[in-house]
């Protein structure tokens, strides 16, 4: 169970597509070759919408409706992860203005106040106001997309490097503190008491991670072509993971489980088996609309419809 507490902290995927995005995004400029280039994220979203309702019709049974899978596209609920594509929708259009700011800045110490200062109006407010109460305002916690695109941003800029062993060990304690809280006031269920994404723990984390990683050079070409792969599926493996999350995890508890620590091993099974099928569909994905693509190209129609590394 401990073990599992600190695997349950690490949930900063959201987090790290958010710093990526400022890091890749910061030198973008308005113009109408950016907009365009942010239709391929739409189409896939789009395109597993409509997957996410014929499987929940045609092959789980979960009750859905054409009619309410259609509607949760545009309240963006067919999908329960699709509040990341809501949320990348307005940091997407807002980006070119948001370089703006950042470089207008006039020092790297201002544009560290920028950041220092969104992360406390939106990291503060959950660790401060649980358990009743209210010591700081919260009003303007959801902008924390802000805090970490300008940090993508001022990586890219200023390539900071530190230790690796401090950005490791700082890891380390941030994971223990949920599983050790649960521990030592003897809660009968697991205390995230972390906090959620936006948090002060998860954000020093998220962080952390990137750090540790961004500047990595790998040598491997297998593991340069494995990663390149990977990461053009990234975002479809995603949004087609949600089916699988809501249909396995329930499917194992009901005919498999038996006790916890049988669990903590049955999940990297479970995650490996979801990502794989979710991997296979994200590549037949990429063959149709490479042969959508291919189609409107010989109609002299050229759009983006995916990334091709």
């Amino acid at each position: 169970m401990f073990l599992q507490g600190m695997l349950a902290s690490i949930v900063v995927g959201s987090d790290l597509y958010m710093i990526l995005t400022g890091f890749l995004c910061c030198n973008k400029v308005l113009g109408r070759d950016f907009y365009l280039s942010g239709v391929k994220v739409l189409l896939s979203y789009v395109f597993f919408s409509l997957v996410t309702i014929v499987v929940n019709i045609h092959v789980f049974h979960t009750g859905m409706t054409w009619m309410s899978g259609l509607a949760g596209i545009l309240s963006f609920s067919t999908i329960p992860y699709a509040w990341y594509i809501e949320m990348w929708i307005g940091l997407f259009l807002l980006a070119p203005f948001l370089n703006i700011w950042y470089k207008a800045l006039p020092s790297k110490r201002v544009k560290l106040y920028l950041i220092g200062l969104l992360f406390a109006l939106t990291a503060l407010p959950d660790f401060f106001n649980r358990y009743g109460l209210y010591i700081v305002p919260k009003y303007w916690e959801n902008v924390y997309p802000l805090a970490f695109y300008f940090s993508g941003c001022f990586i890219r800029e200023y390539r900071p490097q530190i230790p690796r062993r401090i950005l490791w060990t700082t890891l380390l304690a941030i994971i223990l503190i949920s599983p050790s809280v649960t521990l030592l006031i003897g809660h009968d269920t697991f205390l995230h008491f972390i906090g959620d994404r936006n948090g002060i723990f998860i954000a020093t984390l998220a962080l952390c991670i990137f750090l540790a990683f961004y500047g990595r050079d790998v040598k491997s070409k297998f593991l340069k072509g494995l990663f390149k792969i990977i990461s053009l599926r990234s975002l479809d493996i995603f949004l087609c993971s949600a089916i699988f999350d809501y249909y396995l995890y329930p499917l194992f508890q009901e005919h498999f489980y038996v006790d916890q620590p049988q669990y903590g091993l049955f999940y990297f099974i479970i995650v490996t088996l979801i990502f794989v099928i979710c991997f296979i569909i994200a590549s037949l994905k990429r063959v149709v609309f490479d042969f959508i693509g291919h189609c409107l190209r010989a109609m002299d129609v050229n759009i983006a419809l995916q990334s091709h590394g």
